[in-house]
């Protein structure tokens, strides 16, 4: 043997070692995340008058609009609505006198559009992904790109530094008020001159923040005493995400804003100008965050009782620009420097000077507008290709040579030649002709689109050597958990060398996560490849005693061994494997996996069935074997006894000397089932493949669930998994009927595990497990029902509000009996008093653990589901039944044999549920609005971290609880001829192997595709989420092996 036999006998040393491959599989993947999650260089410059040409050259004929004859309007009003998407604002009188609910309820901008043409004008505007609420804020703000990492700070909003819009405001001497989310607080904490802020986050909460908007609006605009007003109301987006846009609340939440701006319009002079505008918009769920095109395309109303727009030039469909443009838009019609890292380019028409008459016949199209470019126009664009030429060079400085000095060195020609242009119509005539406007307007345009399409390009960027350090720690780790898995229970770790590896390894990790200095991503790196190869020759070299050219040999004999003792049903577990990792290569496959792991987990569970019945068959002599159709040796050969003669007799009789023909020949009965037999064999055929015929049905049940992701052709959302609530007709029968069966399935399995469990076994639980057990599950499933009740009920049937024990305390309630559950059976799950009796009255050895694990699973799938909502709980239940169902099939018959297959069978169900809750590895999937079923109010402090947690708990609730059970496919098995700690920490080996096998694929799928243009729509995400499933499953394996190991019941003796 590799290893001695008594190197397993220390659960420590499992322990220590699983430990070892989590925090090193993290330092692989936060080395590879460094390199490939995009950063831009923040630039701390500001921009200080003048910011024009003439503050750089001698050409004095440029003028700067940074001064206060340059302001066009005393006041600019931003009316943020959130999500305010689109075609919310755009009238389709096709659509009469049905349409959905979030078309046509906004006719007051129709008939501002059609009788007032020179005073309002609709744009689409197009967000930047991605599409998350204080990523949008950021651009509106510094008109700078976000790239895809800005996305983990959306829920932790800091304090922007970079110039912006408001630093301008209060640079300049504008005074500035806010009312609405309190995400502006946070971002912007000393630049607001006055704010009325309200608690954003509860998205259940759908008026607070709009009716404080509206409270303070008009009163604030008659006190005429800020330069800039911004409004921020969030029910629109609050709706969406708690019921989607085709709710009726969404056409009432629409219908108030609609009078909102009826009122405020009307109360405006004409030295104000009011924008009203959506951050982003949101997908026909209600959700937002990706790059789909309802996510990007949100609306625009420019709107001033002065005359601003030319009504001649009209354009329908409404031209598109970039959220970003607002930023230098809104700078230059305060007579502000435009922020200094801004990208954006000025919205043309609202500087184009509107003709008094139709305008002549030449007309110019430049970039998708059309009008009369005058020089003051010319002007403003100076200013903004001046403003971000000079972004330019500053960020090659600071970022040591992002951009390729070629394409810099193209721009810097082209912003040369529009200069040109621009003088050359300045000296010849004070108007200029049309058609040179005309073509030095261009000039500048095109020089403010190239580089803006430069930046996105380049802030592309990969750290190639960062990227590879991480493929390689990833890589070598992986290595190293297959080889301990193949090695099995012998495979641990010294104890004194397990501390300081697995201490090495945790400072790696601190410092690499503390800082972004390439000397600890170095460090990190060699100190894992270093520990990898210490503890691989450790483990096998040096305890197996072999010199270390002979060690090659050793392992290639093992892994032979391996693969000739495999049966079928491991071949084909592993093919699944490999098939499940190499579709993760293509992001089609990627946008089907449900289906592919449906596939999978029918064909493999089709072949376990078949591998059972033969099992069985021959098990119980079923079915007549080989060796039964040939005669034996012993048959053909007279005995040595039959030789010699017997007392009686001296003289051996001839029929003692030779077999007999009837021996030398099987009879016609042996060679052919009776008819006993074959209804015996027709039974078995009955009752063993029945439960993998349910297995499958389930499997193929299941899918109904799945949810619909952007990219999906031909793909429609079901409602099966919406809550009661946010269903358009909650009180319909169908809708009743669905909750109810639901709500029956909630309190039932509590109830039905319960029944499950021997009598003897429950008996000997601590008192205060067993009360829990037998009543404080049942009562925690039905606290989870009376809470939908109460929600769906009040708040969806008759829109009242349910009373606030109801709406938080009920819920905070189950989850407390469920947590104490979870407690007392780490602490003390069985009574110490009835020790010497349990042996011989126990139905098995591992029953007192396998008793307190599946009192664990219970505990945990309760408040997982009550955070899924009733929507998810028919599916919830299904994940339950499917577990439980494979897992008495495996104790019925004994599958020993078959474990590594149950394991890839096991890690496939958590990625299948990982669908069938009505997840998608897609950032607009994150159903935030579950954190709100335990916290109330505002969402900082502990509040931030519990949302948090039971964001991720919602997220992740099927990899929770396959790992948590995992241990189950050893307790409930008939093998105890090693221990348990050796048993779990083989199963343990192999699950996380399965699991970190797919994240290693989704990691060299992201780096090989990284220029794909799917990179951050699909292989990004995906490789992003499996990040996620890896961690919280190595979490929890670690805790379930502890606590089968280490914990009270690793105490008795006969167990461990």
């Amino acid at each position: 043997p590799l290893c001695r036999a008594d190197d397993h006998m220390n659960p420590r040393r499992g322990f220590f070692l699983l430990a070892f491959i989590f925090f090193s599989r993290m330092v692989g993947f936060l080395i590879f995340s460094k390199g490939f999650l995009l950063k831009r260089v923040v630039i701390p410059d500001y921009s200080v008058c003048p910011n024009g040409p003439a503050a750089a050259s001698d050409d004095t004929h440029f003028t700067h609009t940074c001064n206060g004859d340059a302001r066009r309007f005393k006041r600019v009003v931003w009316l943020l609505i959130d999500a305010l998407r689109y075609d919310f604002i755009v009238y389709d009188a096709a659509l009469d006198p049905s349409p959905p609910p979030y078309r046509n309820k906004m006719p007051f901008i129709r008939d501002l559009l059609r009788e007032h043409p020179q005073h309002a004008r609709i744009f689409k505007l197009i967000a930047d992904p991605p599409t998350t609420t204080m990523q949008r804020l950021k651009a509106l703000t510094t008109g700078s790109l976000p790239t895809f990492i800005d996305i983990s700070s959306n829920f932790n909003s800091h304090e922007i530094l970079e110039d912006n819009l408001l630093h301008q405001a209060k640079a300049s001497g504008r005074n500035v008020t806010f009312m609405g989310d309190d995400t502006w607080l946070g971002l912007y904490p000393r630049l607001l001159t006055k704010a009325f802020d309200y608690p954003s986050l509860n998205v259940k909460d759908l008026h607070t923040v709009d009716n404080g908007v509206v409270a303070n609006l008009l009163p604030e605009l008659r006190k005429y005493d800020a330069d800039f007003v911004v409004g921020h109301f969030l029910g629109v987006d609050h709706v969406g995400h708690t019921y989607g846009p085709f709710h009726p609340t969404m056409a009432e939440k629409l219908l108030q804003l609609n009078d909102v701006l009826r009122s405020t319009f009307a109360s405006l002079d004409e030295d104000t100008i009011v924008f009203v505008l959506g951050d982003h918009g949101m997908t026909e769920t209600g959700d937002h965050g990706g790059e789909g095109q309802l996510e990007t395309d949100a609306g625009l109303l420019v709107y001033s009782k002065r005359s601003i727009f030319d009504p001649w030039q009209q354009q329908d469909p409404p031209r598109a620009t970039h959220q970003i443009d607002l930023v230098p838009t809104t700078a230059m019609l305060m007579g502000m420097p435009i922020p200094y890292s801004n990208l954006g380019m000025v919205i043309p028409e609202l500087f184009l000077a509107p003709p008094h008459t139709k305008p002549p016949p030449y007309q110019n199209a430049l970039s998708g507008f059309k009008g009369r470019v005058t020089l003051d126009f010319l002007d403003v664009l100076a200013n903004n290709s001046y403003q971000i030429g000079r972004y330019l060079t500053t960020y090659q400085q600071y970022a040591g040579g992002d951009f390729p000095t070629s394409l810099l060195d193209a721009l810097d020609v082209r912003l040369a030649k529009a200069r040109e242009l621009h003088s050359r119509v300045r000296v010849r005539h004070l108007h200029g002709d049309q058609a040179e406007l005309a073509d030095a307007a261009s000039a500048y345009v095109q020089y403010m689109e190239l580089s803006r399409e430069m930046c996105q390009g380049v802030w592309a960027k990969f750290d190639d050597s960062t990227i590879n350090r991480g493929m390689l720690v990833l890589f070598a780790v992986l290595c190293f958990n297959v080889l301990m898995a193949l090695l099995g229970s012998s495979a641990a770790v010294q104890s004194v060398g397990s501390w300081v590896v697995v201490g090495l390894v945790c400072v790696s990790l601190v410092a690499l996560v503390g800082s972004d200095a390439e000397l600890l991503v170095s460090v990190a790196f060699y100190s894992v490849i270093f520990c990898i190869l210490l503890l691989t020759w450790s483990t096998v070299g040096s305890r197996s005693r072999l010199p270390l050219k002979e060690l090659p040999a050793h392992l290639r004999k093992l892994v032979a061994a391996v693969v000739l003792h495999s049966t079928g049903v491991h071949l084909m577990a592993l093919v699944a494997t490999l098939l499940h990792c190499v579709s993760l290569l293509s992001n089609s496959f990627i946008l089907y996996e449900g289906d592919t792991l449906s596939f999978l987990l029918q064909s493999l569970l089709a072949m376990l069935a078949l591998h059972t019945f033969r099992t069985v068959a021959s098990r119980d002599s079923m079915v007549p074997s080989r060796d039964s159709m040939v005669p034996s040796r012993d048959s053909m050969v007279p005995s040595r006894d039959s030789m010699v003669p017997s007392r009686d007799s001296m003289v051996p009789s001839r029929d003692s000397m030779a077999p007999s023909r009837d021996s030398m020949a099987p009879s016609r009965d042996s060679m052919v089932p009776s008819q006993e037999s074959t209804v015996r064999l027709s039974n078995l055929l009955f009752v063993v493949l029945l439960p993998f015929l349910s297995l499958a049905t389930i499997v193929r049940v299941a899918k109904a669930f799945f949810s619909c992701r952007d990219l999906q052709v031909g793909c429609t959302d079901t409602t099966l998994t919406s809550p009661l609530s946010s269903l358009p007709d909650p009180l319909a029968p169908s809708s009743v009927l669905w909750f109810t069966l639901s709500c029956v399935l909630t309190c039932a399995l509590p109830l039905c595990l319960v029944r499950s469990i021997p009598t003897v076994p429950l008996g000997y639980l601590s008192r205060p497990l067993h009360l829990l057990v037998r009543f404080g599950l049942p009562l925690a499933g039905l606290g989870t029902c009376a809470s939908w009740v109460l929600e769906g009920l009040l708040q969806g049937g008759s829109g009242v509000a349910s009373p606030m024990w109801g709406r938080v305390l009920l819920p905070r309630g189950v989850c407390a009996l469920c947590a104490g559950t979870a407690l007392v059976c780490s602490v003390k799950p069985y009574d110490t008093s009835k020790m010497a009796t349990w042996k011989d009255a126990l139905p098995g050895p591992r029953a007192i653990p396998a008793v307190v694990l599946l009192a664990v699973v219970a505990s945990l799938w309760i408040p997982i589901t009550l955070v899924l909502n009733d929507g998810v709980a028919l599916p919830s239940a299904l994940m339950l039944i499917q577990a439980a169902l494979l897992l008495w099939v495996f104790t019925k018959w004994d599958l020993q044999g078959t474990r590594w297959a149950l394991v890839i069978i096991w890690g496939l169900m958590s990625c299948q549920y990982f669908y069938c809750l009505g997840h998608t590895p897609t950032v607009t999937s994150l159903r935030f609005e579950a954190a709100f079923t335990v916290v109330d109010g505002d969402v900082s402090g502990l509040n931030m971290l519990v949302a948090g947690f039971v964001v991720a708990l919602n997220t992740l609730a099927s990899q929770v609880l396959f790992a948590i059970g995992l241990p189950l496919l050893v307790l409930l098995g008939k093998d105890h001829t090693e221990p348990l700690s050796a048993q779990l920490l083989v199963i343990s080996l192999q699950y996380t192997a399965f699991h970190f096998l797919k994240m290693m694929v989704t990691v060299f799928a992201a780096s090989l595709h990284r220029r794909h243009l799917m990179i951050w729509g699909v292989f990004s995400p995906r490789f992003m989420y499996e990040g996620a499933f890896q961690a919280t499953t190595d979490m929890c394996v670690l805790f379930v092996y502890a606590l089968l190991t280490m914990g009270p019941v690793s105490h008795l003796p006969w167990v461990l």
